[in-house]
């Protein structure tokens, strides 16, 4: 059972056995992360997008995936993703990495991104040009 297989074990290993603690992310709310870049791209706050991201409670791991749904939405037309990540980078609400990583994965689909969506390569610029002035 459990119980006999916890008994023995070594601290780190029951701590590892634990539920997360609560308020621990666990996997990215899309609709919520959707909603923090809608609302820069309407008011252009950057005070305001720095506060709702750090409301998601993103872990390390979870960045990269948050800022695909970021690139997703831009490719959907949404304006203003650019400048949004750069103000998270800035603020040191996602790290660089996660962008570059997350950049990377979508670079590398261009021509097929551009099938469906047109303006791809021009958003994909956008961002690099943004993060690296």
């Amino acid at each position: 059972t459990f119980d006999q297989v916890v008994a023995g074990a070594k601290p780190t290993l029951v701590q590892s056995k634990k539920p997360a603690a609560a308020g621990a992310a666990s996997a990215v709310d899309e609709s919520k992360v959707k909603a923090c870049v809608e609302y820069f791209a309407e008011d252009q706050d950057q005070d305001m997008l720095e506060q709702d991201w750090k409301n998601l409670h993103l872990c390390k791991a979870s960045e990269s995936q948050a800022v695909a749904v970021v690139l997703r939405r831009g490719l959907q037309g949404l304006a203003k993703v650019p400048e949004a990540l750069k103000v998270l980078v800035e603020r040191k609400q996602v790290e660089l990495t996660a962008v570059q990583t997350a950049w990377k994965h979508l670079d590398g689909q261009r021509e097929e991104l551009v099938l469906d969506y047109p303006a791809a390569g021009a958003l994909l610029d956008e961002v690099k040009a943004a993060l690296t002035r």
